[in-house]
């Protein structure tokens, strides 16, 4: 019996020894560490993915509605802008936005089918003008548009008199040029290029390529008539005919498709 109680005895040292080697690891203090930072991965995970799932649900509510007209107002701030070049009447019911590029040879081809277009049709319509990025120097050449046009003379802002000299000389240029290319449309040449060299318009180029992204547009020239999306070159019959069918039933119909040409640079 003595033998028996001694034997009790030891075995309850024994466990009293090793009570921690026999706690379960998620009952330790690390144990419970890791549980606790395990169960706070998985709830940052989970709520990062039901973030990106309903971002992504919204972008693509936002194109299915911008591509059914469901939703005019998100047509009107992706393809409008806010505050972007323009010529023609600001009030005009038919809006033609180009997507363009100074270094795109084939914008710069379709230039004289926009020159007849807004002499023609000026006081019916607004052609406003947006940036895509697709070439080497596409980036300096648009800065130097917009800070070309946040300057003036007698004829109103410097832009489009710069917008139309970049074309003219595509190809011809060098960065270091810009200064007196504006100089010589009557920009102080100092306020120009500390414009220039401070990429002051970076934001919106990436406002334009941003859209650009969310229209699903790869090539420029891109047009969108009334919100009637044309790729590639257009020429002036083709933009006229639509102008006419809107002024004729309204800016509100739905414009034939025209016999565009898909060539597009990118």
């Amino acid at each position: 019996m003595d033998n028996e109680l001694q034997d009790r005895i030891r075995m309850a040292g024994m466990k009293e020894r090793h009570k921690n080697k026999l706690i379960p690891w998620y009952k330790k203090w690390w144990g419970i560490m890791i549980l606790i930072i395990l169960a706070l991965t998985i709830s940052l995970v989970t709520m990062a993915g039901i973030y990106v799932y309903q971002s992504v649900t919204r972008i693509n509510a936002d194109r299915a509605a911008l591509y059914s007209g469901k939703r005019p107002d998100l047509i009107k701030l992706l393809v409008e802008g806010e505050n972007r070049p323009y010529l023609g009447n600001p009030k005009a019911d038919i809006i033609i936005v180009q997507f363009s590029d100074f270094a795109c040879p084939y914008c710069k081809e379709n230039q004289p089918a926009i020159k007849a277009i807004m002499s023609k049709y000026g006081n019916q319509v607004k052609m406003i003008f947006r940036n895509l990025i697709l070439h080497t120097d596409s980036e300096e050449l648009a800065l130097a548009a917009l800070c070309a046009g946040e300057q003036q003379n007698k004829g109103g802002s410097l832009f489009w008199p710069m917008h139309d000299r970049l074309f003219d000389l595509q190809g011809k240029i060098n960065n270091g040029d810009l200064p007196k290319i504006a100089a010589s449309l009557g920009a102080d040449e100092k306020i120009f290029s500390t414009c220039l060299t401070s990429k002051k318009y970076l934001g919106v180029l990436s406002s334009d390529m941003e859209v650009a992204n969310t229209l699903q547009i790869t090539g420029s020239p891109t047009w969108f008539v009334n919100n009637y999306k044309v790729d590639g070159l257009i020429s002036q019959e083709e933009l006229e005919s639509m102008i006419q069918e809107l002024i004729k039933n309204g800016p509100g119909v739905e414009t034939a498709s025209p016999a565009a040409s898909s060539t597009s640079a990118n």
